[in-house]
């Protein structure tokens, strides 16, 4: 044993001065080789390849395997305590032991171990099992390195809101890029640009707008590619940039920990990254926890393919907890058989609740009992921003359910029993807030239910969640304060607390943009769509701005002007007016002096 270690402190010794250049070079050709392969399998997957094309991609993954397996022997040769360095990284050490004898059964003994050992175990097509992993291994491997490339915005100096703005174009460039290719659409052809754009934009901005229905039209490849798409626009391609960060090096630069406090509405610096570690936590427990929920009480039954049906089970609990409002079933939630599955809608409507909560209020539920315990301080409550979102949250969807039931009672729910009707009336509320599933023909409803639902879309969902809308929080404020200025009172007060003005002001302001992006986006499409009514116009540029994706039926008649509008104005709702404002803007320099202070008339 001392020999071997002698043997390999020699080694280290004479291998040390190229060390840091060797690695530095695998590290990146890691990135370009990962980048590579992802596209060369992403064109494989969406089109449909020649023989001489399918091969020159499978030398391309066969060239690629190679390179990571020399990558992995090379880091335990520089590595001064290889054994750790395996035990650490075991899974890969595990995949790199299967690749090398895959790769010498092949090449020197003309013999797949993996289709042999498939045949001796029974397992058909494990093959496409093993491919499938390596697929998703050189998915990991891109993301592992793009998080890496991601540290150097601790050095790239630009404004938080404008690089929020920067992420969402990129995220839906590459999803229309996915998207216009065949295979992804039932067609086997590539689909209007427009269209694909349109869909990109919705499904990036949570909102659920269509010109195309996603169950009939998209593929299960192009179903996929929105379900990411949801996934990485709900929480943000930042995020996940710098979760990734946090995986490789377990901390992340102040520059990133300002970002995601301006991104996350963290209290603190410090605070940003922990914030962040919960929220993938807790999204991807209650999205896995809701597909498992809705595959075992309506796919498990409904679905001839236990893997189809769990798609289209996971599909929904994303869609409904990122408050996206995308369905796989033709003719969304109102599809045969689903429309009638009222405890299916239930499930939905609860997903879409806790996912428009936001973040910062489940874990504040979620851990305030802890708390109470570890601080020993059992008078310890919710927070008043979790406190007024709860409050809100239930004042609107118990009078939205109400006042929906009862005007649509002698209307689209007259033929509905007590307990239907209200399920409905319940489910409209919920997803008016900005979910966008229907389960009743919105084209069909009166006029004052439209006006109820584009109340209900205006308000939104709370700050922190994935949801539109001016929120919550912003509405209370908006009209306590106004209370406040009526009763001639002096301070702004909420559950024992005074609310400073400048975050009243906040909240007018806010009102004042969307106000304002709405005014124009209706005068827009008034001028670009005179064949609809202003009502309808109305819903569509309301639904647009808060990401809710509620239609009366007209988004796919939009002309291309009225398309581009609704796109702009999801993208506008989706991150928000002041952030919009704040990115245009320069940073106002504080000023020292005050004017003498005047008096206007108003009102």
């Amino acid at each position: 044993m001392t020999l071997l270690n002698k043997i390999r402190e020699w080694i280290n010794i004479r291998l040390y001065p190229s060390k840091r250049g060797v690695l530095y070079f695998l590290r990146r050709a890691s990135f370009v080789i990962a980048l590579v392969t992802l596209c060369a399998l992403v064109i494989n997957y969406g089109y449909k390849l020649s023989a001489q094309e399918k091969t020159l991609v499978f030398k391309i993954v066969q060239f690629s395997l190679i390179f990571y397996l020399t990558k992995y022997i090379i880091k335990i040769i520089y590595d001064f305590h290889p054994i750790q360095f395996i035990k650490e990284t075991k899974i890969e050490a595990l995949l790199m032991l299967l690749i090398l004898i895959n790769l010498i059964s092949l090449y020197f003994f003309d013999f797949n171990v993996l289709k042999e050992t498939g045949n001796l175990l029974n397992i058909d097509n494990v093959d496409a099992f093993f491919n499938a992993g390596i697929q998703i291994y050189f998915l990991v491997v891109f993301l592992i390195e793009f998080g890496k490339a991601s540290s150097i915005l601790d050095t790239i100096k630009i404004n938080p809101s404008l690089l929020f703005i920067y992420s969402f174009l990129i995220l839906f460039t590459i999803g229309t890029a996915l998207l216009l290719m065949p295979e992804m659409n039932v067609t086997g052809k590539s689909p209007e640009f427009l269209d694909a754009l349109f869909t990109s934009i919705s499904a990036s901005c949570v909102t659920g707008l269509t010109v195309v229905d996603t169950g009939s039209f998209w593929s299960f490849k192009g179903q996929l590619v929105i379900l990411i798409l949801i996934q990485l626009g709900g929480l943000n391609i930042i995020s996940f940039a710098t979760l990734l960060v946090l995986f490789t090096r377990n901390n992340i630069g102040l520059r990133q920990q300002s970002i995601m406090q301006n991104n996350l509405l963290a209290d603190s610096l410090s605070s940003s990254s922990g914030l962040l570690k919960r929220i993938f936590t807790y999204t991807f427990t209650i999205e896995l926890i809701g597909s498992v929920v809705l595959f075992s009480t309506f796919y498990y039954q409904e679905s001839k393919s236990f893997i189809r049906g769990y798609f289209d089970a996971l599909f929904h609990s994303i869609s409904a907890f990122n408050n996206a409002g995308f369905s796989t079933h033709e003719n969304g939630l109102m599809a045969e058989g689903v429309s009638t599955a009222y405890w299916y809608h239930i499930i939905i409507g609860i997903l879409i609740i806790i996912g428009s909560l936001g973040f910062s209020n489940i874990y504040d539920i979620l851990s305030i009992k802890k708390r109470r315990l570890d601080e020993n301080k059992p008078w310890l409550s919710l927070k008043i921003d979790t406190r007024i979102s709860l409050y809100a949250s239930a004042i609107l969807i118990l009078s939205g359910m109400v006042v929906f039931f009862l005007v649509e009672r002698n209307g689209i729910l007259a033929d509905d029993s007590l307990f239907v009707g209200l399920v409905k009336s319940f489910f409209q509320s919920v997803t008016a807030r900005t979910a966008g599933f229907n389960t009743v023909d919105i084209g069909l409803l009166a006029a004052p239910t439209l006006i109820l639902l584009i109340f209900l879309m205006f308000i939104g969902a709370s700050p922190g969640s994935t949801g539109g809308g001016i929120k919550t929080n912003t509405f209370v404020l908006i009209f306590i304060g106004t209370y406040t200025i009526i009763k001639g009172r002096a301070n702004i007060e909420i559950f024992k607390r005074t609310i400073p003005y400048d975050l009243v002001m906040k909240a007018y302001s806010i009102m004042l943009f969307a106000i304002t992006t709405i005014s124009i986006g209706i005068f827009l499409l008034s001028v670009f769509e005179p064949e609809f009514s202003l009502l309808q116009l109305s819903f569509e540029q309301v639904s647009a701005f808060a990401t809710v994706g509620l239609s009366t039926g007209i988004t796919a008649e939009l002309s291309v002007p009225g398309k581009i509008i609704i796109m702009v104005t999801m993208f506008v709702g989706r991150i928000g007016p002041l952030t919009l404002a704040y990115s245009l803007l320069r940073e106002s320099k504080s000023k020292s002096y005050k004017y003498p202070e005047t008096r206007i008339m108003v009102g």
